[in-house]
C-alpha cells in the first residue's frame, strides 16, 4: 500500500523546474502512476476480483465442524491447519506472489476469526466467499507481520481462505487458526473495520488532490491513529502515519512530515515490513533533500535501497536511484548523477512505469542540458514528452517543455523556444483553472512563476533583436498574466451574495457550521492570551504560541472547505466567468488617464523590468537583478525603521535628525538609481499608479530621496523645501512624495476590475464610521476606575517634538499579544475626536463598545468612509490570523471571547464604501506569495466591497498618527480625493517632523479617482 508522493521540481536556470525528486507513501491498489507509484494489494480493504493462473493442484478442503459453529466464543475449539507456500503453489498473474487456498463449510450470520501466522514469510490473508467475491483481505492485523481477519459470514455455503505472501517470491511455511469470534474479537473487528473506513475515507480525499480535501484526508487518518492502536494493528497505524507525512510533505509543511515518517519507521522494523521501511527511509530522504541536507538525504536514500533490493521492489528501488541521482545533480558531481539516472531508467522501462520513465529522462536531460550538451538534452527532452501525454500528466509535460525552450534559448533558437515555452504556459494555465480551491490555485500559480519569468526574459530577448516587433508589449502582458490572479477572481466572486438564504435554505446549516468555527477560533484567541499571561519563559511562550497555530490551522482549513462548499450552493458560482488578464492597450484605455502613469516592476534573478505606461505611450527598461533590487532596498527599510528613536536622548536632537535624515539620503539614493532614475524624465508632474513585485511591495516609495540637485517641480500644497532640509552638511533630504501622488495596486487588471464593478453602485447614504480606543487590559482605568495618565502638553520646540513622536515606541498600534500586554493608545480617541468635527453626524464606537458585537450589527454598509483606529496583529506566515485587535475585556474585567476581527471575518463583511483606513501598524503586511503579491487585509476588505484602502508598512506613532489622520480627512472633507488627501496630509507632516517613519508608513491601494 505504498506510492510515490512529491513531484519536486529543481531549477535548470534559476528560473525554470528541471529535475524531479520523488519520494513514497502508503497509497491505493490500482496501476502504477506517473510518479513511479508502488501499491500494495492489501488496500483498499475490499478488492474487486482476483486474478488467478491455472491452478497447479487441486486446493486443500478442510470442512468446518458443526459443533464449533455452534459453540463460538471463549473457549471455542479452534481447527488449525499448517501449510507451505512454495514454487509448487499457485501464482497470482497479477503480482507474482505465490498463494494456497482452504476451503470451509460456514453459515450465515456466524462470526468467526482466522489467523495466518509465518516466522519466513509476511502474510497476506484473503477470505472469499461461495461465489467467489473478496470479502475480506489483511495484511498485518495479527501480531507482527501476521493477518488477521474477523468477520460475519452473509451467507450459507463453502468459503475459500486464500494464504498469500506480501512479495513476490516470498516462500515459507504457515499455519491458519480458524475459531469462532470471541466477544473481545468482535469488538476488535468492529474497531478495525472503523480503521478501516476512515483509512480508506482519507484515500479518497486524498485523491481529490484539492487543498481541503487533503486537510480533510488529514483528519480522516488522525482519527484513525487510535483505533489501530487500541486493536494492536501497528501496521495500519504505520501506513497512516505514512500518508499523513506524504500529504504534510506535499503542502511544504516538511517538518511535520519528518516527524510522521519518524513515528512510522520503527513501528514497520518492529512488524518486520522491510519494503515499507524501505519505502519510508526513501520519503524520509526527499525530505532532506528538498530542505537541503543533502548529506542526510544520502544516508537515508543508501539505507533503503538495498532493503528495497532484498524484497525485491525494483519500482522503488528505480526511485530511489532517481533520487540519489538527483542529490548528486545538485552537488554538481553530474557523472554520478548520471550514473545513478542509467542505473533508475532500465528500471523504470522493465515495470513499464512511463511516468517515472519520463521523470529520469527528463533529469538526463537536465544534467545534460547543464554540462552544455544541448543537442543531447534535447534528445532525452523528447523522449520524455509523448511519455507524459501518454500517462496524461500535464503538470510533467509543462515541465518538460520548459525545459526544452531553455535549451533552445542557449542554442539561439528564440522561435522555437518561444512555441514551446507558450505551449507549456497553455498547460499551466489549463491546470490552474481545473482547481476549485481559491487558496489552492494560488498556491500552485505561486509554484509556476518562473515559467512566467521565463517567458517574460525571452520576448524582452526578442525585443532586444527586434525592437520594432512589439515583443516588449507582449512581455507585459505576460507579467500582468501573472499577477494577482486570484485576487482578481476573488473580486469577481465578491459580486455574488454566497451566503443569502432566500432561495437556497438548505445553506442554512453550513452558515451555523462557519459560525461555529469562528466561534472556535475566537475561543483559541481568548486561550492563547490566558496562556501567555500566565508563561514565566520564552520556552514556554514558545510552545504556547505553537499550540495555538497548530490548533487555528486545522480549524481555518476546515473553514477554508466549508466556504468552498457555501459557494458552490450557489448556481451561480458554476457560471461564473472571470475576467482575463488585460492587455497594454486595454490598460491604456481603460483604466489610465492622461495625468497617471501606471510603474509595473517585474523582478528577475539575471535582470528586471519596469514598463511605464501612459495612456498614450509606453516604454520598457531593463534594471537590475532581484538580489540587487533586494539588497539595497532592505537596507533602506532597516535605515528608516532603526535610526528612528535614536534623537529621543540625544544632547542636540536637531543635529541628530539631521544626521538620520543624511543616512536615510545616503541608503535610499541607491534604491532612486536602481528603480526610478531611468524613469525620471517620464514620470515628471504625474500621479505614480506603481504595481510592485517581491520585495517593492514592502517599499515606502513616498519615502525615497530625489536627487538633491534634480530639477524638481514641488507638488500641489507645498510652496516650499523647508529651510532645515537644506542641511548645512548638505544633506537635503527631498522625498519623492514632494513629486508625485503615489498609489500602489496588485495588478492593473485588479484594480480595472474593482472599478467596473462598483461602477454602478450608488453611493451609501451616511458619511463616516470610526472605531477607536478599545480596551485591552484587565487594569485598564476605565474597568478600574483609576485617573489615565494623560500626556503633558504638546512640546512646541520642533526637534523636541520629533524626539518626543520618535521616543514612544510603546505606542506604536502594533499588538499580538506581546510579552507585556497590549498597551491602550490614547492618539486613537484624539484622532476620532478630529474627525468628528468634520462628520459631527459619525457613528462612533470608543471603549467597551468598540467590540466584535459593534462588527456583527452595526450597518456598516450605509458608510462611505470607516476608521479603524487600534491595534493592527499581522502574522505573515499565516495571513488569515492577522487581524485587527478590538475590545478584549467588558466591564466588570472579564475577557472577551471575540476580541479580534481576522481576515477570515474580515471577507464576510457587507461593505459599500469608498474608503476603509486601517489605522494601525502594519496593515498593509503579510504573506508576500509569489505571483499575488502582499496577501492580507487589504484584499479582505477590497472583496468586502472597499472601493479603496489606506494601509500601513510598519509600526506606526500613536500621536503621529493621530496628526494625519486628521489633516487627512479634512482634506477630503474639503473635497480633495483620497489621493490628494493622502498626499497632502503626508506633506505637512514631512515638513514638520521630515523623519519618514512619521509620514511615510501609510499607502493607499486601489483606485485613485
Amino acid at each position: 500500500m505504498l506510492l510515490y508522493w512529491g513531484l519536486a521540481m529543481r531549477s535548470l536556470t534559476g528560473v525554470l523546474g528541471g529535475m524531479v525528486v520523488v519520494g513514497l507513501l502508503a497509497g491505493e491498489v490500482g496501476a502504477v502512476g506517473r510518479d513511479g507509484a508502488v501499491r500494495r494489494r492489501i488496500e483498499p480493504q475490499f478488492l474487486p476480483s482476483l486474478d488467478f493462473q491455472a491452478q497447479p493442484h487441486t486446493p486443500l478442503e478442510l470442512e468446518f465442524p458443526r459443533e464449533l459453529w455452534a459453540q463460538g466464543g471463549e473457549g471455542s475449539e479452534a481447527l488449525v491447519f499448517e501449510g507451505e507456500l512454495s514454487e509448487e503453489s499457485q501464482v497470482f498473474s497479477s503480482d507474482g506472489t505465490f498463494f494456497n487456498i482452504h476451503t470451509f463449510t460456514g453459515q450465515a450470520g456466524e462470526t468467526i476469526k482466522i489467523d495466518l501466522v509465518s516466522d519466513e514469510f509476511d502474510t497476506l490473508l484473503l477470505l472469499l466467499d461461495p461465489d467467489g467475491n473478496n470479502i475480506a483481505q489483511n495484511d498485518d492485523g495479527g501480531e507482527n507481520k501476521n493477518a488477521r481477519i474477523v468477520i460475519t459470514l452473509p451467507a450459507d455455503g463453502e468459503y475459500s481462505i486464500v494464504a498469500n505472501s506480501y512479495q513476490a517470491g516470498e516462500v515459507g511455511r504457515y499455519q491458519i487458526t480458524l475459531q469462532g469470534a470471541t466477544a473481545k474479537d468482535e469488538a476488535n473487528h468492529e474497531i478495525a473495520l472503523q480503521a478501516a473506513q476512515l483509512f480508506q475515507e482519507g484515500q479518497s480525499l486524498r485523491r481529490e488532490g484539492s487543498l481541503e480535501s487533503l486537510q480533510a484526508a488529514i483528519e480522516k487518518w488522525e482519527a484513525a491513529i487510535p483505533l489501530y492502536q487500541q486493536v494492536g494493528d501497528r501496521g495500519g497505524e504505520a501506513a497512516t502515519l505514512t500518508n499523513i507525512g506524504g500529504v504534510y510533505n506535499s503542502l511544504g509543511e516538511k517538518s511535520r512530515a519528518l516527524e510522521y515518517f519518524n513515528q512510522a519507521l520503527p513501528l514497520l522494523r518492529a512488524v518486520g515490513d522491510r519494503s515499507g521501511e524501505a519505502n519510508t527511509l526513501t520519503n524520509i530522504g526527499a525530505v532532506y533533500n528538498s530542505l537541503g541536507e543533502k548529506s542526510r538525504a544520502l544516508e537515508y536514500y543508501n539505507q533503503a535501497l538495498p532493503l528495497l533490493r532484498a524484497v525485491g521492489n525494483r519500482s522503488g528501488e528505480a526511485t530511489t536511484l532517481n533520487n540519489i541521482g538527483a542529490v548528486y545533480d545538485d552537488l554538481g558531481e553530474k557523472s554520478r548523477a548520471l550514473e545513478y539516472y542509467n542505473q533508475a531508467l532500465p528500471l523504470r522501462r522493465a515495470v513499464g512505469d512511463r511516468g517515472g520513465e519520463a521523470v529520469t529522462l527528463n533529469n538526463i536531460g537536465q544534467v545534460y542540458n547543464s554540462i552544455g550538451e544541448k543537442s543531447r538534452a534535447l534528445e532525452y527532452f523528447n523522449q520524455a514528452l509523448p511519455l507524459w501525454e501518454a500517462v496524461g500528466d500535464i503538470s510533467g509535460e509543462a515541465l518538460t517543455l520548459g525545459n526544452v525552450a531553455d535549451t533552445q534559448r542557449d542554442e539561439g533558437q528564440l522561435t522555437a523556444a518561444l512555441e514551446n515555452i507558450q505551449a507549456a504556459i497553455e498547460l499551466v494555465e489549463r491546470l490552474r483553472s481545473n482547481i476549485t480551491s481559491s487558496d489552492l490555485r494560488q498556491t500552485y500559480f505561486a509554484q509556476q512563476q518562473g515559467y512566467y519569468q521565463f517567458y517574460t526574459d525571452l520576448l524582452m530577448q526578442l525585443h532586444q533583436q527586434q525592437p520594432t516587433e512589439g515583443y516588449d508589449a507582449q512581455a507585459f502582458h505576460v507579467s500582468e498574466r501573472s499577477r494577482a490572479r486570484t485576487l482578481i477572481e476573488l473580486l469577481t466572486e465578491s459580486q455574488l451574495d454566497f451566503r443569502s438564504t432566500a432561495d437556497n435554505p438548505q445553506l442554512q446549516p453550513l452558515l451555523d457550521q462557519e459560525q461555529t468555527l469562528l466561534a472556535q477560533l475566537r475561543a483559541q484567541e481568548q486561550r492563547l492570551a490566558q496562556r501567555l499571561r500566565t508563561a514565566q519563559t520564552d520556552p514556554e511562550r514558545d510552545q504556547i504560541r505553537q499550540d495555538y497555530t497548530t490548533a487555528t490551522d486545522t480549524i481555518n482549513t476546515q473553514l477554508d472547505r466549508l466556504i468552498t462548499q457555501i459557494k458552490r450552493q450557489n448556481p451561480a458560482y458554476t457560471d461564473l466567468k472571470y475576467p482575463e488578464p488585460l492587455t497594454l492597450e486595454q490598460i491604456q484605455t481603460q483604466l489610465l488617464d492622461e495625468d497617471t502613469v501606471l510603474l509595473q516592476y517585474s523582478l528577475h534573478p539575471d535582470q528586471s523590468y519596469l514598463w511605464v505606461i501612459s495612456n498614450n505611450s509606453y516604454t520598457t527598461h531593463i534594471l537590475p537583478p532581484q538580489d540587487e533590487i533586494n539588497q539595497t532596498a532592505r537596507r533602506f527599510h532597516r535605515t528608516i525603521q532603526t535610526n528612528s528613536g535614536d534623537c529621543s536622548t540625544a544632547r542636540n536632537p536637531e543635529d541628530c535628525i539631521q544626521r538620520t535624515l543624511g543616512q536615510v539620503q545616503s541608503y535610499g539614493q541607491p534604491l532612486y538609481d536602481q528603480i526610478l532614475a531611468p524613469v525620471a524624465a517620464q514620470i515628471q508632474g504625474k500621479r505614480l499608479l506603481i504595481v510592485p513585485d517581491g520585495i517593492l511591495h514592502q517599499t515606502p516609495f513616498a519615502a525615497i530621496p530625489i536627487p538633491p540637485a534634480a530639477p524638481t517641480p514641488l507638488a500641489r500644497g507645498l510652496k516650499t523645501i523647508p529651510p532645515f532640509l537644506r542641511g548645512a552638511r548638505g544633506d537635503q533630504y527631498t522625498p519623492l512624495v514632494t513629486q508625485h501622488e503615489i498609489i500602489h495596486a496588485p495588478s492593473a487588471t485588479a484594480i480595472t476590475t474593482q472599478r467596473q464593478n462598483l461602477q454602478d453602485r450608488p453611493p451609501a447614504p451616511k458619511q463616516l464610521a470610526i472605531l477607536a480606543d478599545p480596551v485591552f487590559s484587565a487594569n485598564d482605568p476605565r474597568i478600574t476606575g483609576e485617573t489615565f495618565a494623560q500626556a503633558s502638553s504638546q512640546p512646541t520646540n520642533l526637534s523636541d517634538s520629533l524626539a518626543s513622536l520618535q521616543s514612544r515606541t510603546a505606542l506604536d498600534r502594533s499588538g499580538c499579544i506581546p510579552r507585556g500586554g497590549i498597551s491602550r493608545l490614547p492618539g486613537t480617541r484624539r484622532e476620532a475626536e478630529t474627525l468628528q468635527t468634520f462628520a459631527p453626524d459619525a457613528l462612533t464606537v470608543l471603549d467597551f463598545d468598540a467590540n466584535q458585537t459593534w462588527i456583527d450589527t452595526a450597518p456598516l454598509d450605509q458608510y462611505r468612509s470607516i476608521f479603524f483606529s487600534t491595534h493592527g496583529c499581522i502574522d505573515n506566515e499565516n495571513p488569515e490570523l492577522s487581524g485587527l485587535v478590538l475590545t478584549l475585556f467588558d466591564k466588570s474585567g472579564e475577557e472577551k471571547a471575540d476580541g479580534f476581527l481576522r481576515l477570515n471575518e474580515i471577507f464576510g463583511l457587507k461593505l459599500n464604501a469608498d474608503l476603509v483606513v486601517l489605522s494601525a501598524c502594519q496593515t498593509g503586511r503579510g504573506e508576500t506569495v509569489s505571483g499575488e503579491g502582499m496577501v492580507g487585509m487589504t484584499r479582505g476588505f477590497m472583496y468586502a466591497g472597499a472601493e479603496r484602502v489606506v494601509v500601513s508598512l510598519w509600526d506606526v506613532s500613536d500621536d503621529a498618527t493621530a496628526e494625519l489622520m486628521g489633516q487627512f480627512y479634512g482634506d477630503i472633507e474639503a473635497g480633495k480625493t483620497t489621493a490628494q488627501a493622502l498626499h497632502a496630509a503626508q506633506l505637512q507632516l514631512w515638513e514638520k517632523y521630515q523623519d519618514p517613519r512619521l509620514w511615510a508608513a501609510f499607502t493607499l491601494q486601489g483606485d485613485w479617482r
